[in-house]
């Protein structure tokens, strides 16, 4: 398993996401910085570059609208979807009782 998203990391994923399912291309960064409320560039270039370690994403070097999202992330993120989906079932029938 690999090493999972910060928090920080995971709203930028789940917007690049969500950007590519709404326009067909990936958001350039500055997109990115506003949407997720970034305070600098070089900070989204580094949580890009620390996805792209991860396995979360590939990107080409200089190269607007570059990001790929990974099969891997792609399962990771519905992996976790899914679990916490679980979690709430679990805690609504604990709260039941």
């Amino acid at each position: 398993m690999r090493a999972p998203l910060t928090s920080k990391q995971k709203k930028i994923y789940d917007f690049i996401a969500a950007f590519i399912a709404n326009h067909k291309k990936a958001p350039y960064i500055r997109e990115i910085q506003e949407a997720c409320q970034v305070n600098s560039y070089k900070s989204v270039v580094d949580k890009l570059l620390s996805m792209e370690k991860k396995g979360y994403i590939r990107r080409r070097l200089n190269k607007h609208r570059s990001i790929k999202l990974t099969k891997f992330g792609a399962f990771e993120q519905e992996k976790t979807q899914v679990d916490s989906k679980e979690l709430s079932q679990e805690n609504k029938i604990e709260v039941e009782i």
